[in-house]
């Protein structure tokens, strides 16, 4: 069973941590350390999709109604039904994918698609979708956004790829709804270490930063 998507708590704090290529066995410290620092928004990557919804039904698990477990790298619409069948509560993509957004807008399932135009932008919200994922945004930066939103201020945008604790104010301010943070956050060298602390204090750190921005 697929559980529900709250938008509203989604936009109190609009951050999603990226798992990706992590091992199982971690999944419930990651999943705690997130947690205990403020985030509850979750996308597990579908790189391997077997593994991934082995994740995501663990990360439903332990966090309940208290949270969101998505699904991201979802490219293809086998990927999507592995991925909705293993519970996740939204799903991503890293490009715009009409077949796999047609079918997530269907059956009412938030969908973040990738973008990088005006053009995909656009092509997304013709077609039902509420926020875009902007990717890579390091490639074009916290002045795209702000453009966008003086042409299309109703469209949810977030950046996600190259996003780190130093550019979190920057992005907020030019506009941005949400942000998909990986690697910044999930520092490979403190889940290696086991420092699930540090990983606390790590997640803490982008909720503060995004919350004073």
């Amino acid at each position: 069973m697929r559980a529900g998507f709250d938008w509203d708590r989604f936009q109190r704090k609009p951050l999603v941590a990226i798992l990706r290529g992590c091992a199982t066995d971690a999944v419930p410290h990651l999943v705690k350390s997130l947690e205990d620092g403020g985030l509850t928004s979750l996308e597990f990557t579908f790189n391997d999709p077997v593994e991934a919804a082995v994740q995501v039904r663990l990360a439903r698990e332990i966090l309940g109604e208290r949270g969101h477990v998505g699904a991201g790298t979802v490219t293809d619409l086998d990927r999507l039904r592995t991925a909705l069948d293993a519970g996740a509560s939204f799903i991503v993509t890293p490009c715009l994918n009409l077949s796999v957004v047609a079918e997530c807008v269907a059956r009412g399932v938030p969908v973040f698609p990738g973008v990088l135009s005006i053009h995909e932008i656009v092509a997304a919200q013709d077609r039902g979708v509420r926020c875009v994922k902007l990717f890579p945004a390091d490639r074009v930066g916290p002045r795209f956004v702000s453009r966008v939103k003086e042409i299309l201020p109703e469209m949810g945008i977030m950046p996600t790829g190259g996003v780190s604790l130093d550019t979190v104010a920057a992005w907020k301010r030019a506009g941005a709804d949400a942000l998909g943070v990986g690697t910044p956050l999930l520092d490979p060298a403190l889940i290696a270490a086991g420092d699930w602390d540090g990983l606390r204090r790590r997640a803490l750190a982008f909720v503060e930063e995004w919350s004073t921005a």
